[in-house]
């Protein structure tokens, strides 16, 4: 991934089923692999493990994308909410307008 990066001349690369764990994310972060991370609470366990991945991202000035769809209940989407709204903004991916 950090070579697909490197060869991407500026095209931010997102990790998305490459980060599971925490571990994942130093790996990621250390090899400069990607320039955001897909954050789904679903996959990562939980709202705790999240928060841990994203303070990685936050010290390796890695974004934040919150995937997921958060169609199977109303409390997976209150909780990718509650992730959300308390990621700063800065970290947060920027959505481009075209």
């Amino acid at each position: 991934m950090a070579e697909i990066r490197r060869a991407a001349g500026g095209v931010p690369v997102m990790a998305d089923e490459g980060i599971f764990t925490l571990q994942d994310a130093y790996a990621l972060a250390e090899a400069r692999a990607c320039d955001a991370y897909c954050i789904k609470l679903y996959k990562l366990g939980g709202i705790t493990a999240a928060k841990r991945i994203a303070a990685v991202a936050q010290a390796a000035n890695i974004q934040i994308n919150c995937g997921g769809l958060a169609v199977q209940s109303q409390l997976e989407a209150a909780a990718g909410a509650h992730f959300y709204a308390s990621t700063p903004v800065a970290q947060m991916m920027a959505r481009r307008n075209s």
